[in-house]
């Protein structure tokens, strides 16, 4: 039978598609990118623009064949299994029972099964690995659906963590992603994600480890010593700014100020200079008013992230922002668009200070014309001007490269000989 599987959202909803997935191909069942006989679709509902993708592709796997079946699991299936039902779908299990899928078809399985942190993996479908440590929140930022869907944060055991990395380098893989929901929130028996990064950087084979995202509470000085003292911890840092206005963290239930990120990205850049930081900032939020927008803008610019993911304010049924006074669609959308020029503007700046220096990718499985892409250590995406085999762009390595040219778009690297 053949299988295809549909993943939306975070990180650790891949990791937890492709637990699901080693499962079902140890089943005898074929992974295929075109029309199945069977659909796994792992939904995400972060946003209204995360509903509705999710939606999009129930509709187009049953459009691609009526006759297949079709089972539906994440974070939409949690809270609004209503919108799923109306689809006619033939499974629909709650993010939080996502581990009972094998018994629910059948399927045979080796591991124990007890809840969505006992999920493994022993391979990965990209040539980097995504390993989640940690699952849940214990923050209660007013816009935010996911802590009432995954609950409080819950760690998993250090020695299964130190296993899978390990078993995951043997398969050949270099870099190693950290996920969570609330990555630096992690604390297992008393082992905090510094503790557990002191481990894992002395395992032998390991390239180096990447963060996946952390909230500014989190990113400690003796964090930034350790990133900044191996070559192991990526200097790269996701965090969630969200606002540089106080008065819309404040209405955000963030308990820090605009202030507090500026002395952090200045700790950042005077311990590590060459630190990529990448940020989510949201635009639109209730009562955010022009000098507020323009305090976004500034701490934007002010921080020159090397990614910003900039995106709208969107309303959740059960957060206290839903009973928020709504922005003007128009405002938001032209808003959001003058943010994305400045984000750009930013990146250009902090590419540029990275040319001529010299960095290690791990190269994308795609290729693009004459070009082979990957990512540095600190976050930059390059295009290397070098063509590569179908062998050596899948190869999972790191490889040395020195950065050419930043320009608005795209950056360029070639190969160091």
């Amino acid at each position: 039978m053949k299988v295809k599987f549909i993943t939306l959202g975070c990180k650790v909803n891949q990791y937890e598609t492709q637990s699901l997935r080693e499962i079902f191909l140890a089943n005898g069942f074929k992974e295929t990118f075109t029309k199945a006989d069977f659909y796994f679709i792992n939904t995400c509902s972060v946003t209204h623009s995360a509903d509705r993708k999710s939606i999009k592709y129930i509709r187009k796997a049953k459009k691609e064949n009526p006759q297949a079946k079709i089972l539906v699991t994440g974070c939409l299936a949690e809270k609004d299994k209503e919108l799923i039902e109306k689809e006619g779908v033939d499974y629909i299990v709650s993010q939080n029972q996502k581990y009972k899928i094998p018994s629910i078809l059948n399927l045979k399985n080796k591991l124990s099964l007890k809840d969505n942190l006992s999920l493994r993996i022993t391979n990965f479908y990209l040539n980097r690995a995504f390993v989640k440590i940690q699952d849940g929140c214990n923050n209660f930022c007013s816009f935010c659906k996911v802590r009432l869907i995954r609950g409080k944060s819950k760690s998993r055991p250090v020695e299964e963590i130190v296993r899978e990395v390990k078993f995951l380098l043997e398969r050949g893989f270099k870099e190693i992603v950290l996920c969570g929901i609330n990555l630096g929130s992690y604390n297992y028996q008393g082992k905090d994600l510094i503790s557990l990064l002191k481990l894992l950087i002395k395992i032998k084979g390991l390239g180096r480890l990447r963060l996946s995202s952390i909230e500014p509470q989190y990113v400690s000085k003796e964090l930034l010593n350790l990133i900044s003292s191996t070559e192991k911890v990526c200097p790269h840092l996701h965090i969630p700014f969200q606002s540089g206005s106080d008065k819309i963290l404040k209405l955000m239930n963030k308990k820090v100020k605009s202030s507090f990120y500026r002395e952090l990205v200045s700790e950042i850049r005077k311990t590590i200079p060459d630190c990529g930081i990448s940020a989510d900032f949201m635009i639109g939020f209730p009562y955010e008013e022009e000098e507020d927008f323009k305090k976004t803008l500034r701490l934007i610019e002010e921080t020159n992230p090397v990614r910003s993911h900039i995106f709208p304010y969107s309303e959740r049924k059960q957060t206290p922002s839903f009973k928020f006074p709504k922005i003007s669609s128009k405002v938001v959308r032209e808003r959001k668009e003058i943010a994305i020029q400045v984000g750009e503007k930013a990146s250009l700046r902090f590419r540029k200070s990275q040319e001529k220096k010299m960095f290690k990718v791990v190269l994308d499985e795609n290729s693009e014309k004459s070009y082979t892409r990957g990512y540095t250590e600190n976050y930059i995406r390059v295009l290397l001007k070098e063509t590569f085999s179908l062998k050596e762009t899948c190869s999972k390595s790191l490889i040395p490269i020195v950065i050419d040219k930043a320009t608005p778009k795209i950056t360029y690297a070639r190969l160091l000989k």
